[in-house]
């Protein structure tokens, strides 16, 4: 199956059927979802949707997780308490550039708590582009998975997301109290 999958997005799917992409950040985000919708659309159509969700979803936590280790790196705790309120936005800056699907809005960084808007989603509009928007919350899932168990002594709070249909994801990452550094 991956052999077919890779040949599919050798040929432009899922996304044949939309303009191209606009710049280098679209480009990104068109690979990182590729796989994962173009696998999703197969096993639809050899299973029932909701196991079909349920192997993707699985799938996509897995890959996500080394994604979000190698672009966040580790996190302690006192080592950002450390840096200068400078050091610690630019530290903050740097790591959410790494994700091209998404345009943030940095609202506090603190040396205990980080919060920001994710004010659009590439991920989102190309799932629904494409014509599986049920699909975004799995991205959004491995967030929630990462944090606190693949990143420990961090805690994730996200009561809005653009899949839910809300105007701005609202993240605040916050250093748990009994958290000790890794």
């Amino acid at each position: 199956m991956g052999l077919s999958l890779n040949r599919r997005i050798g040929r432009g799917e899922p996304f044949q059927g939309l303009a191209p992409a606009t710049d280098e950040k679209d480009i990104e985000s068109r690979s990182q979802i590729a796989s994962a919708i173009l696998l999703y659309q197969t096993l639809c159509g050899r299973m029932e949707q909701s196991v079909a969700y349920e192997i993707v979803a699985e799938v996509v936590e897995a890959a996500a997780h080394v994604f979000l280790a190698e672009s966040i790196g580790p996190l302690g705790a006192s080592e950002l308490a450390a840096l200068s309120d400078t050091e610690r936005l630019a530290f903050v800056e740097s790591r959410l550039d790494k994700f091209p699907n998404t345009l943030v809005q940095i609202e506090d960084v603190g040396a205990q708590r980080v919060h920001f808007h994710v004010t659009k989603c590439r991920f989102v509009r190309l799932c629904a582009d494409v014509g599986v928007p049920e699909l975004t919350s799995v991205f959004c899932a491995v967030d929630a998975s990462y944090f606190g168990q693949i990143q420990p002594g961090i805690e994730l709070l996200r009561p809005s997301t653009l899949a839910r249909g809300d105007t701005h994801c609202d993240f605040t990452l916050m250093v748990r109290e009994d958290a000790n550094d890794v």
